[in-house]
């Protein structure tokens, strides 16, 4: 509701027209037009035509000048024809250049308002004035909305007062039924929500007219009060007595005759009245003048099932909470589109007579709707709601997200001292840059097997029990130095693999062809399948990897990550009795599995369940997401993952391996670490530095991070279970959306802006420690930036829709950047 409501005055002297637009504290626009005498034209033949097409079953006296014929075939096209006819002269002569201004200012003023309607208050001096379909209208906007409300021209009374009631109280009067069928409109009513409240009053066969003026009156003036008034059946203008209103058969009460009545009524709280009968454009302006907020009336005679029709829609949109004018719109749209070629024209005939100062009728919310309603987000924050939730979806962003979480949940465990303190699991032997050179290697990619072999023999006799080897073994090298490499390397898998007492474990990786259906494992002359495991080592960045496999395919059966069959023959070293395995022609991992069933314990038992698949993870990989899928916890030193050790000085100088002579607690990698490293191409094997690493080695002269060292996070992730689980960045937002409307609610019925704005700041402190710690207590990832983006996005519009709310949140908003600013000097 505007203060300042926008009222414009259009006065008619003879063929002069004066329009007078007045609004805010003075302000005030004036325009002087010619009445085009063809308007008149227009209307009357318009009119005729629209009582001949309704002739029957009409609200009223069908009195216009002419007579009224029986309707021939044609008579709705006629109608329609003479409908936009009058339209189309009424917008030519209120499309003049002589409004331009006043057109401009409401246009403007309603842009300035996009989230509310400009009401535009209209009053006429003249009856031939009021009959035209103002309502119709149609001032361009870029993105307001102005709607029309009349006004009487002479109002003496203040507005209804307003009246809180728990449950709305209405009266409908039910006039003379001659000819008419009141049915689908007092079910319409009694099927409102309502529960009580609605009194129904209306003649019975053999009573009187003083009896039944009596029941109306005293019904009126009941002192409890009404909220509304429903008037159904016959009515008509009168010239000086506000109207008639047909109550019985034969029988009549005047406006004037109950005036006092409604009078009282008003100062009780009745807010509006709608009139369900024909012409009572003079009972408006009676009722309006009385100080009555608002009033629905027919202009026109109206049909029978027009008015039934018309009434369900309006109740229908009180009963959705809407306020009177905006139920009125939507009955109108409803006969307008929807009911046109049955009942045209019917949708030019209601109007809405308002008080300027009234505040317009709504049935209030209740219960868990009315929490509901009073707590949705306005039309910004849901655009940047919407906003957020889309980019919950992107891939690239969660990425990034998840990226810098791990920088900050690992300056977070230095400052906590949080940090793990087990000895690395991981001996990360790397192929390096002095290595290469050391050994006289001039082309590294791919890298000469025989120096693979000597390093496989030297891990060998210094007892290493489980050996990975992160290069790809799917090609013969007989090109550079013909078989001698590939026997070389066979020979020192194969004396590994044998050795007694206690044998190596040797798993070698797997990729997937591009090209081909299938993968690409290692040669088998080179290594057989019945002594080595084989993983896959398609790893993302920042997630656990999972088994991969053609599930339409039986040749290709499901191949587990590179890192998990590490860390499982790692667990099966540190059984109290060694795990013996039949002599078969079935491969290693056909041997192994078997064995293990037969004991009771398959491979997935060495590992916590959210090494598994999660059926939520495998249903977010079909739309693109990768819900609850494990993350590789960069929070974590590398010195608590892996011990590096260039290649050259396990040939050279064994001692500087930890343990001295003998390393069989570790899983050893050999790996590469130079610029050549790919599988594919040249420098694949290089990854960016992920920021918990970078965090940690920000001292160091390390700034590249290589696939070796991933799959060491994995090894590690699987031995130790410390597998997080991030909780979906569109899972959290629901939560904070929930937590934003609980919030604006609350801050709507206990308004005290300082303490809500201490409350959310501090909430919002207290859950990103709450979420930091969660990442190491309960191995959960909960998300911090989005969804407190969501939380704020509802709840700061709420926060400052008062100037005087400003103060002291951007006062608090000032000491929690401080106080951040300060933690975060603190953990550098």
């Amino acid at each position: 509701m505007y203060a300042f409501p926008y009222q414009l005055e259009v006065n008619r002297v003879e063929q002069s027209c004066l329009f007078k637009l007045t609004w805010g504290e003075g302000q005030r626009l004036t325009a002087q037009m010619t009445y085009p005498i063809v308007l008149t034209t227009a209307y009357q033949i318009w009119q005729r035509t629209y009582l001949n097409f309704y002739q029957k079953e009409l609200r009223g006296k069908a009195v216009e000048s002419g007579s009224v014929t029986p309707p021939p075939t044609g008579w709705r096209s006629k109608l329609a024809e003479a409908e936009a006819k009058l339209l189309s002269e009424f917008h030519d002569w209120l499309n003049r250049g002589e409004l331009i201004k006043i057109r401009g200012t409401l246009a403007e003023s309603a842009d300035r308002e996009a989230n509310a309607p400009l009401d535009l208050f209209l009053s006429c001096n003249s009856i031939d004035l009021a009959r035209l379909p103002w309502e119709a209208w149609e001032i361009r906007t870029t993105s307001g909305m102005i709607r029309i409300a009349r006004t009487a021209a002479n109002i003496t009374q203040d507005a209804s007062p307003k009246v809180q009631r728990q449950n709305p109280r209405l009266l409908v009067i039910l006039g003379d039924e001659t000819g008419l069928n009141f049915e689908a409109e007092k079910q319409a009513i009694q099927d409102m929500k309502l529960k009580r409240g609605v009194t129904f009053l209306g003649w019975q066969p053999g009573q009187k007219r003083h009896d039944l003026m009596t029941a109306i009156r005293t019904a009126i003036t009941d002192p409890q009060g009404w909220d509304g008034l429903f008037f159904i059946g016959h009515s008509n203008e009168t010239d000086l007595t506000g109207g008639e209103l047909a109550i019985a058969p034969g029988e009549s009460i005047l406006i004037q005759e109950i005036a006092p009545d409604l009078a009282l009524a008003r100062k009780q709280g009745l807010q509006f009245a709608l009139f369900n009968s024909c012409s009572g454009l003079s009972i408006a302006d009676a009722l309006i003048g009385l100080g009555l907020s608002q009033v629905v009336v027919m202009r026109e005679p109206i049909h029978n099932q027009v008015a039934q029709e018309f009434l369900a829609q309006v109740l229908q949109g009180l009963d959705d909470h809407q306020d009177l004018h905006t139920a009125l719109l939507r009955a109108c749209h409803h006969l307008k589109l929807g009911l046109n070629v049955t009942y045209p024209s019917a949708h030019l005939i209601p109007s809405l007579f308002r008080h300027p100062q009234a505040t317009l009728f709504r049935i209030p919310c209740r219960g868990l709707w009315k929490t509901v309603k009073q707590s949705l987000p306005g039309r910004r924050s849901a655009i940047g709601l919407a906003a957020l939730t889309l980019l919950s979806g992107n891939l690239g962003l969660q990425a990034e997200l998840l990226n810098q979480r791990t920088g900050i949940q690992a300056a977070y465990r230095q400052v906590t001292r949080q940090i793990p303190t087990d000895p690395p699991p991981v001996l990360l032997v790397q192929i390096d840059a002095d290595s290469i050179r050391e050994a006289k290697i001039s082309t590294p990619n791919p890298m000469d097997r025989r120096y693979l072999a000597t390093l496989v023999d030297r891990l060998t006799a210094l007892d290493a029990r489980v050996l990975g080897i992160d290069y790809l073994l799917d090609r013969s090298h007989q090109d550079r130095d013909g078989a001698e490499g590939d026997r070389r390397l066979a020979q020192a898998f194969r004396t590994a693999a044998q050795r007694h007492p206690h044998r190596t474990w040797l798993v070698l990786p797997t990729v997937r062809n591009d090209m081909n259906p299938g993968w690409l494992s290692t040669l088998g002359e080179i290594a057989a399948p019945t002594w080595m495991l084989e993983g896959h080592i398609n790893a993302a960045t920042y997630y656990i990897p999972y088994s991969q496999g053609d599930a339409q395919s039986a040749s290709y059966p499901q191949r587990l990550p590179f890192a998990y069959l590490l860390a499982l023959t790692r667990q099966l070293q540190n059984r109290d009795h060694p795990l013996s395995l039949p002599q078969t022609e079935a491969t290693l991992w056909e041997q192994l599995d078997r064995t293990l069933q037969k004991q009771g314990t398959p491979h997935s038992g060495f590992f916590p369940p959210q090494a598994q698949l999660h059926p939520i993870t495998n249903f977010a990989y079909g739309i693109g997401q990768m819900w609850l899928n494990p993350i590789i916890d960069y929070s974590l030193p590398p010195d608590r993952i892996y011990t590096r050790v260039p290649a050259w000085q396990v040939l050279k100088n064994p001692a500087a391996i930890p343990q001295g002579d003998r390393i069989p607690a570790q899983v050893v990698l050999i790996v590469p670490y130079y610029d050549e490293a790919g599988v594919a191409g040249a420098g694949q094997d290089t990854l960016p530095q992920p920021a918990g690493v970078k965090y940690w080695l920000r001292t160091s002269q390390q700034t590249s991070f290589s696939g070796g060292q991933l799959h060491a996070y994995l090894v590690q992730h699987y031995l130790t279970g410390n597998l997080v689980v991030p909780i979906p960045d569109l899972w959290a937002i629901v939560v904070a959306l929930f937590l934003g409307a609980g919030t604006v609610y609350g801050m709507r019925r206990f308004p005290n802006p300082q303490v809500w704005c201490w409350a959310i700041g501090g909430g919002t402190i207290g859950y990103g420690l709450l979420s930091l710690q969660f990442y190491i207590s309960a191995h959960l990832l909960l998300p911090w930036l989005l969804p407190t983006a969501a939380f704020w996005a509802y709840t700061l519009p709420e926060c400052l829709n008062r100037r005087s709310n400003r103060k002291p949140f951007f006062a608090m908003l000032q000491r929690v950047g401080k106080e951040l600013a300060d933690i975060s000097g603190r953990s550098r």
